[in-house]
C-alpha cells in the first residue's frame, strides 16, 4: 500500500468536485491501494508549487494533483525543483484539462482508482523557459491575449466558455496587429510579422492531439507553430486547418519540432506569454525541451 499527498486547487473548474475527491480517497483506502492520505489546499498562486517543492525523496509514494493544467504545472514544477522524484498522478478537475487529455488520463473516479492500483509510471518531457517549466503549451500573440483576459474568476464562472468569450473580444482588435519577432532555432530562424505562436510539449492545443500527429510527451522535442501575418479570412482558414491537423504547406503557418528555440521582440516589450493555462512572463525567452524530467502515473493503455 502507498502513502499519498493530495494537492487540491479549490478554484479549479466549476468548484463542485469536493464529493468526487472524497469518493476517490475513500475508494483508494477501502481497496487498500493507499493506507495514508494527506491533503493540502491551495489558497493563492504557486501554493501547489511550494507544497510540492518542499517534499523529500521517499516522503510519499505519489502526489495527486487535483485541479486543471495550472495546478498540474505547479505540482510538476515543485517536484522537479525540489528534486524529490516523486511520481505525480492527475485527477482532472480544471477548465480545459489539456494535459490529462494529451496522456489519455482517466476522468472517472473508478478508472482513476484503477490507475493508482496498477501504478504504471511514464517519464515525460517538460519545456523549460527562463528557469521555469511547462508541461503543455506556451503561447504568445492572440492566444496569449485570450489567456491573459480569461482571469481565474471568469474561468471559474464560465469554464471553457471564458476562452471563447475572450476570443470574441480579442480577435477584432488583434486581426489588425502583428508582432515583429525573431525566432532562432536549428529548424527555423527568421524575422517575421507574427499574429501568434504556439510551442507545445503535448503535441496539441487544448487537448487536440491531431496537431503534430506523431508527437509524444517523451520524444525529446517541442512542437512549434508560427502564424505569420495574413488577412483575417486567410488566418481563420489556416487556423481551422491547423486545428484539424490538415496539411499546412500552402498556409502562412510554419510548423516544426525543435529541442531549443529563442524568441525575442524586434519592436519593444509588452508581449505577454501564457503557458499551462496561466500568464507568466513576456518576451524575450529561451525555450528548451528537458527530456524525461517528470514521472507521471498513467493508465495501462498508455503503454
Amino acid at each position: 500500500m502507498k502513502k499519498a499527498l493530495f494537492i487540491l486547487n479549490p478554484s479549479s473548474g466549476s468548484q463542485d468536485f469536493w464529493k468526487d475527491v472524497e469518493a476517490v480517497i475513500g475508494c483508494l483506502v477501502l481497496n487498500e491501494i493507499i493506507n495514508h492520505a494527506d491533503v493540502v489546499y491551495t489558497e493563492k498562486k504557486y501554493d501547489a508549487r511550494e507544497a510540492a517543492r518542499g517534499l523529500r525523496r521517499g516522503q510519499y509514494d505519489v502526489v495527486v494533483a487535483v485541479g486543471g493544467d495550472g495546478t498540474v504545472s505547479d505540482v510538476i514544477n515543485g517536484i522537479i525543483k525540489g528534486k524529490s522524484g516523486i511520481p505525480v498522478a492527475v485527477l482532472p478537475c480544471g477548465t480545459s484539462n489539456a494535459f490529462a487529455q494529451a496522456l489519455d488520463l482517466p476522468f472517472g473516479k473508478e478508472d482513476f482508482c484503477c490507475m493508482l492500483r496498477d501504478f504504471r509510471i511514464m517519464d515525460i518531457d517538460v519545456g523549460r523557459i527562463n528557469g521555469e517549466y511547462f508541461v503543455g503549451t506556451l503561447a504568445g500573440g492572440i492566444a496569449g491575449e485570450i489567456s491573459a483576459r480569461a482571469a481565474s474568476t471568469t474561468k471559474a464562472i464560465l469554464g471553457k466558455k471564458a476562452y471563447f468569450f475572450e476570443a470574441l473580444r480579442a480577435f477584432p482588435k488583434q486581426f489588425f496587429q502583428s508582432m515583429k519577432l525573431y525566432f532562432d532555432s536549428e529548424e527555423f530562424t527568421a524575422k517575421t510579422d507574427t499574429m501568434m505562436f504556439y510551442i507545445s510539449n503535448a503535441g496539441g492545443i487544448a487537448g487536440n492531439k491531431r496537431l503534430f500527429k506523431n508527437s509524444t510527451m517523451n520524444d525529446g522535442v517541442l512542437n512549434a507553430a508560427v502564424f505569420e501575418k495574413t488577412s483575417p479570412i486567410k488566418f481563420a482558414m489556416d487556423f481551422s486547418r491547423f486545428l484539424r491537423g490538415k496539411n499546412m504547406d500552402r498556409s502562412k503557418v510554419r510548423c516544426f519540432s525543435t529541442k531549443k528555440i529563442k524568441i525575442k521582440s524586434l519592436a519593444g516589450s509588452g508581449i505577454f506569454l501564457a503557458w499551462d493555462g496561466d500568464v507568466a512572463g513576456s518576451l524575450p525567452v529561451e525555450v528548451e525541451c528537458v527530456s524525461k524530467a517528470a514521472r507521471i502515473v498513467v493508465p495501462n493503455k498508455a503503454f
